[in-house]
């Protein structure tokens, strides 16, 4: 399997990231990806905006229409795409990770468990219990989501050991920078490798390389924080290589079954890289 992981800007309108992701799929499809992944709540984007779409009547039609919209998207280009977005499970919503197929109906792929509470009252999120990974061409893609990577012990039980792969969609993982703009604190390896050590598989981070409002743009400058830098590591934590830290950015990555074992490798992801990677 050829898996593509996106790391794209963040938008506040659900129309237009539709565009960006339908331009991101048809790149990936071009490049022989099957299978490309996006980050956390990718459909709505994952900022204070959220405040005021959740409270639109009709808000979730929005949310159906674009899974639709892209669903097309994915039978046109024969790939199979996993994007953040909200996913109606009785009477509140997901934290998802949603699957779009040629010819299927979106298919709940993976969902947070770790829901401040604030979020649960303002939003409506519930908690997902089940957190079993999604199979794509015989391949156990599980998801843990953004800061989950630093409360693990929440996952533990759920299914998410059966995992060949986790997937780590992240909405706000920011790394720390000083005054020279270097990094002093790489969350996105950080959080990576715990993830990695916890299970024992491989991680594939997709992040944001930017917020959708200017407010949490200029408070994560005040911060001294920076997003972006989406991490690939083996099972062991080791990373194999990771996304910019200024632009927009894509991975490729083959995922092959060896002899029973799943072994993450890089796939065409152009200049050597080998300064940001670590043991």
């Amino acid at each position: 399997m050829k898996l593509c992981t996106v790391q794209p800007h963040m938008s506040d309108s659900i129309s237009d990231n539709v565009a960006a992701i339908t331009k991101w799929i048809h790149r990936a499809a071009g490049s022989g990806a099957d299978v490309v992944v996006f980050p956390e709540m990718m459909l709505t984007g994952y900022d204070q905006h959220l405040h005021s779409l959740f409270k639109m009547p009709g808000w979730y039609a929005q949310v159906e229409e674009a899974l639709r919209a892209l669903g097309e998207i994915a039978r046109e280009t024969g790939t199979s795409v996993l994007v953040g977005s909200p996913y109606r499970i009785g009477d509140g919503y997901l934290n998802a990770l949603v699957l779009l197929q040629s010819g299927a109906a979106p298919i709940l792929a993976g969902g947070r468990t770790q829901i401040e509470e604030n979020f649960k009252t303002m939003w409506g999120f519930a908690e997902a219990e089940d957190r079993t990974p999604v199979e794509i061409q015989d391949i156990a893609l599980g998801s843990v989501f953004c800061h989950e990577a630093f409360s693990l012990e929440i996952t533990k039980g759920k299914g998410l050991g059966k995992s060949d792969v986790i997937l780590w969609p992240s909405g706000s993982i920011n790394s720390e920078k000083n005054k020279q703009n270097e990094i002093t604190t790489d969350n996105s390896i950080v959080g990576a490798r715990k993830i990695a050590r916890y299970y024992g598989i491989p991680v594939i981070q997709a992040n944001y390389i930017s917020h959708a409002t200017q407010e949490s743009s200029e408070q994560a400058e005040s911060w001294g924080y920076v997003i972006g830098g989406s991490v690939v590591c083996d099972a062991e934590g080791r990373v194999l290589d990771q996304a910019s830290r200024t632009k927009e950015d894509m991975l490729m990555i083959d995922i092959v079954r060896d002899n029973g074992n799943i072994a993450v490798k890089l796939a065409g992801n152009g200049a050597d890289r080998a300064d940001r990677r670590s043991g």
